[in-house]
């Protein structure tokens, strides 16, 4: 964690200063937000992409910047982490995630921190990230969610089978055409 909030205070956004260290069993890598070349070049750093920054996010940078696959990895995050962010971690199968005591007290928390609750955390429960608040001034660390034991991610479209009587060819077009306008 104290990577994350290193590099984070190097990091060349003016206010929101957030860093991440992603990390596996030999290798690390810490990242902080920062504006991707061609979104500096292109929109700049004065303009928001919709209601944020063009920033690419300390999370993100290191997903795409780790240096072996990601899966079964843990992050420690200067700050809690947005939806999208949320879903990056999850597809890059990461299992754990750290976030600083300080991050939960800033200007940004307070305005968004109710999209941290109900799209971030619902993001990770339903991938069965565990997720932890360290505290680095008790040297503690508190549990947010930790997935149970035998935790098995819910399909999120399942298959279903349906078995057709008279299976003639026009039964099955029939069949076809009606899926496909219920799932256009």
């Amino acid at each position: 964690m104290q990577d994350a909030v290193d590099i984070a205070l190097s990091g060349p956004h003016p206010v929101n200063k957030i860093g991440a260290t992603l990390f596996h069993d030999d290798w690390y890598i810490s990242k902080a937000n920062y504006w991707p070349a061609p979104i500096e070049q292109i929109i700049g750093r004065e303009h928001d992409i919709g209601n944020s920054s063009g920033t690419l996010h300390a999370e993100t940078a290191c997903i795409l910047n780790a240096p072996a696959a990601t899966e079964g990895a843990a992050l420690c995050i200067t700050d809690p982490f947005c939806p999208n962010c949320a879903k990056n971690i999850a597809e890059a199968g990461i299992k754990t995630i750290y976030i600083d005591h300080e991050g939960f007290g800033k200007d940004f928390f307070r305005r968004r921190g109710g999209d941290f609750e109900t799209m971030s955390m619902r993001i990770c429960t339903h991938a069965g990230i565990s997720v932890y608040k360290l505290r680095r001034d008790k040297k503690s660390i508190e549990t947010i969610y930790e997935p149970p034991s035998d935790f098995m991610p819910p399909e999120d479209s399942p298959l279903q089978l349906k078995e057709l009587e008279n299976a003639g060819e026009d039964a099955f077009r029939h069949h076809i055409e009606a899926a496909a306008a219920l799932h256009k």
